[in-house]
């Protein structure tokens, strides 16, 4: 049985993680309504992602024994000023994330949860990554400003990762 303080915390980032989700598929809504596909299926496809990060947290809970509880997604930020401006309110959901991680991972070494800080491990890399993904596209968002020229460009090189799956897949 987990500890009663990481059980909590794991419930917090598993919501923390459909929020992320939640906001991701609302920036690929933005994007879209900008006709730019790439980078609205770029978070679409990273909302799915985040989806995944909470599953896994779920599934290391439920091994665990531990009480899952889902809590209420608050409505995402829709309106952006700029591709800069959703870029940057990605990167800094990913930092806030970061922290999240940090956190927990404090807790569960502090209640010698060593089975959690083993699994945060793959959350703690899982981070390094996303920060430096996101900062780097928010740093060509903000060099590409309002430039169509340089937003067609950015959405064309983000196009190349896979588009989300639909539905109908």
């Amino acid at each position: 049985m987990l500890n009663e303080k990481v059980t909590e915390k794991l419930n917090a980032q598993i919501n923390s993680e459909l929020s992320a989700s939640h906001l991701y598929l609302s920036i690929a809504a933005y994007f879209a309504s900008l006709d730019l596909i790439g980078m609205s299926h770029w978070f679409q496809a990273h909302s799915i992602e985040e989806h995944e990060h909470a599953r896994k947290l779920f599934d290391f809970m439920e091994k665990r024994g531990a009480r899952i509880e889902i809590g209420a997604l608050s409505a995402p930020k829709s309106n952006f000023d700029s591709p800069a401006d959703a870029w940057k309110t990605a990167y800094e959901h990913e930092k806030h994330v970061t922290a999240s991680i940090h956190d927990i991972f404090s807790v569960a070494a502090e209640a010698r949860e060593y089975g959690t800080t083993a699994m945060l491990q793959w959350f703690l890399d899982e981070q390094v990554e996303e920060e430096d993904t996101f900062r780097r596209n928010y740093k060509l968002a903000l060099a590409a400003g309002d430039d169509e020229w340089n937003l067609q460009d950015m959405d064309a090189r983000l196009s190349v990762r896979a588009p989300a799956p639909t539905s109908e897949e």
